[in-house]
């Protein structure tokens, strides 16, 4: 219950249920490197604040600089911009991996939409930030195509990749991703504002006969929004 003054304002009184994804890397029992997402942007609107005001006023503050940025391009998806290759799904024994990174290269990169009806289960329960709860796949690739329209040049980078299990007890994976693009579209945001706006988050996974069962996905919404609602 937010019953003391915190960064975003005074108390509210509200009841809260902050969820957050953490990857963590360990040697000999001690965490030497952790990356968490916060699911900040729920957080605010549980409190009952103006999500979009609030990601203003924190966008003002940070004082985004346009300098540093360079000039607005296209994001890079291939040496040369060229069209991005197809990564095939490998036969033979599952890889966890080369299977997960071929799944977000494809739906993302590719735009291969359908991938998802490959790769995914029919009543595929899904997870996301700012209360985003759906299940099945054809909802699955409505959020793809909510974000593809918001930034049509986005590129996604996997940038690391765990799992443990086997196949038939399934499997646990983690995915830390990363993702450029320009507001250009009408989507998730509202009227393109033409920013270049960086994003990054952890998928969370249960893989089970070869498909994925279940999904969690946070990523930083809030700071993408003070991004593209700042003065």
């Amino acid at each position: 219950h937010n019953t003391g003054p915190s960064r975003y304002g005074p108390p509210t009184g509200r009841k809260v249920v902050l969820w957050c994804v953490a990857n963590c890397v360990a040697l000999r029992n001690e965490i030497y490197d952790e990356w968490v997402v916060y699911d900040t942007a729920d957080l605010i609107r549980q409190l009952g604040f103006d999500l979009r005001e609030k990601a203003r006023a924190f966008g003002n503050q940070h004082a985004w600089d346009e300098l540093s940025r360079g000039p607005a391009s296209e994001p890079e998806r291939l040496r040369g911009q060229g069209k991005p290759l197809y990564h095939p799904f490998s036969e033979g024994r599952f890889d966890p991996e080369d299977f997960l990174r071929a799944f977000y290269h494809n739906v993302w990169n590719c735009r291969m939409v359908g991938t998802v009806q490959q790769a995914c289960a029919p009543g595929i329960r899904f997870r996301g930030s700012t209360g985003r709860a759906f299940s099945g796949r054809s909802a699955y690739q409505t959020f793809v195509l909510s974000l593809l329209a918001t930034f049509p040049d986005l590129a996604l980078r996997v940038d690391d990749v765990y799992w443990m299990g086997n196949d038939p007890d399934g499997y646990a994976t983690s995915v830390r991703w990363s993702l450029q693009g320009t507001h250009r579209g009408f989507g998730l945001y509202g009227p393109p504002t033409g920013r270049p706006v960086s994003m990054w988050g952890i998928s969370q996974h249960r893989i089970l006969g070869g498909v994925i069962t279940e999904e969690w996905t946070f990523f930083n919404e809030f700071a993408v929004m003070q991004q593209i609602y700042r003065d």
